[in-house]
């Protein structure tokens, strides 16, 4: 017996209707109209319709076109960012798993979605471990070079976007010497992008883990990748731009080890590199600190978030991406 005829004038099943929109995204006649039919649908949705749809979008299939494998993310992020946070927190684990199934897509419009549905899933998740756990595991387990790309640039877009808590700040706290240690391993490749995590991660865990940091920098500042001792050389500008207390005791040996590598071969690492030595010589010097010490420093709350906001926030994650491939 076949199946019943929808009556005339009912309304289309939602997962009926997303899956005929996601076969059209494939079609380049109908990938347009497709793709504006699905921002509808996914901007009108219920609360109660919300996992009918994250799951109808969330099939990934290796014969999957690029445009379908792109546009399922980004309706991901779509949803995420354009729902109430109590409606679409339940739902983060699941669209972090949809979206860490294209972690090892080579295509970076791809990769790039997969970074900004990360982003909306940790903006709406309940705490940090929702929101990052999933992808810290996937940076620290995978091996493909694609996949250790995406997961890094994926987690930083999240400590991005999370809210600057408490339970964030612990969770990195735990984190940073897992990630310090990726650094330093030669099966992680995607070098530039974890760097960046590193600045990130540091300056919402606190002052041990911004100073816990600077060793490992340093060493990547003599790095073999040039795009790495460029996102060393920024990393270690924005410190010592906002941590000039903190980071002293630092500043001899540092500014003694970066002036010998001051003359790179490449120019934007150059320039990157004198950049940073013009950031390290304004850190006082500890006498300095103790004639001014009547000046009270920035609290610590205020130099994370200008640190997050004025460096490691704003660097060009899929720029990144690309020069890594």
């Amino acid at each position: 017996m076949g199946t019943a005829a929808r009556p005339r004038g009912a309304p289309e099943p939602l997962k009926q209707r997303v899956n005929r929109c996601l076969l059209r995204l494939s079609d380049r006649d109908t990938e347009a109209m497709a793709a504006a039919e699905l921002d509808a649908i996914a901007r009108a949705l219920a609360a109660d319709e919300l996992a009918a749809f994250v799951s109808a979008v969330s099939d990934a299939r290796p014969t999957d076109k690029t445009p379908l494998r792109r546009h399922s993310l980004r309706l991901l992020a779509l949803v995420a960012a354009s729902h109430p946070r109590e409606a679409v927190a339940p739902l983060v684990p699941r669209i972090l798993a949809a979206a860490l199934r294209r972690v090892r897509d080579q295509d970076s419009s791809v990769r790039g979605a997969l970074v900004d549905a990360a982003r909306a899933a940790a903006a709406a998740s309940a705490s940090a471990a929702a929101a990052l756990g999933p992808l810290a595991d996937a940076l620290l387990h995978e091996q493909d070079q694609c996949a250790q790309l995406a997961a890094a640039l994926a987690t930083v877009a999240a400590v991005e976007a999370s809210p600057l808590t408490a339970d964030l700040a612990s969770y990195l706290h735990k984190l940073q010497p897992r990630l310090l240690k990726l650094l330093r391993s030669n099966a992680f490749k995607a070098k530039p992008a974890l760097i960046a995590l590193i600045g990130a991660s540091a300056a919402v865990a606190g002052d041990a883990e911004v100073t816990a940091s600077i060793p490992c920098l340093r060493e990547a500042i003599a790095s073999d990748d040039w795009a790495a001792r460029k996102a060393a050389a920024e990393a270690l500008a924005a410190f010592a731009l906002e941590y000039k207390d903190l980071l002293m005791t630092y500043k001899s040996s540092c500014l003694a080890y970066f002036e010998a590598r001051r003359v790179d071969k490449v120019k934007i690492v150059r320039d990157s590199m004198s950049r940073m030595i013009e950031a390290w010589k304004e850190i006082p010097d500890i006498e300095e600190e103790e004639l001014s010490s009547c000046t009270a420093p920035a609290s610590l709350s205020q130099r994370r978030s200008s640190l997050i906001s004025s460096c490691f926030l704003r660097l060009k994650l899929r720029s990144i991406g690309d020069k890594e491939e």
